[in-house]
């Protein structure tokens, strides 16, 4: 099974967290949003979407591609996950972030931690 992993991460942390997962997976192909929005789901089986949560929305890149791509990403065996600093509030920040359709059509969806580096703050 192919497998690619989105991502959109403001600071950081859903880079390093998209990168950790690609490499327990071994094959999987691993693409920032907020750098390339135009990627053939075609040949994929599995697709994995993290994003970041600032300011209680996910990243604006993944929500577009997601919107964009909703029917080829329902066809595709699909994981969900959310680095954000309120683990409590995680898994809801998730079921709002990313359309209803894909939360439904998920097999598995997470919460991978957060991380604050003061120097990439504002």
């Amino acid at each position: 099974m192919k497998t690619l992993i989105l991502y959109g991460s403001k600071h950081g942390c859903t880079e390093k967290c998209a990168y950790l997962l690609g490499e327990r997976l071994g094959t999987a192909d691993v693409v920032d949003l907020n750098k390339s929005c135009q990627i053939p789901l075609d040949a994929y089986d599995g697709v994995i979407i993290g994003s970041s949560v600032y300011a209680g929305q996910i990243s604006k890149a993944v929500r577009q591609y997601c919107s964009a791509n909703l029917a080829a990403l329902q066809q595709k065996q699909l994981g969900l996950f959310v680095c954000c600093g309120q683990p409590e509030k995680a898994m809801s920040q998730l079921e709002l972030g990313f359309p209803e359709e894909l939360v439904q059509s998920a097999i598995i969806k997470g919460y991978f931690g957060y991380q604050l580096d003061m120097k990439k703050l504002n």
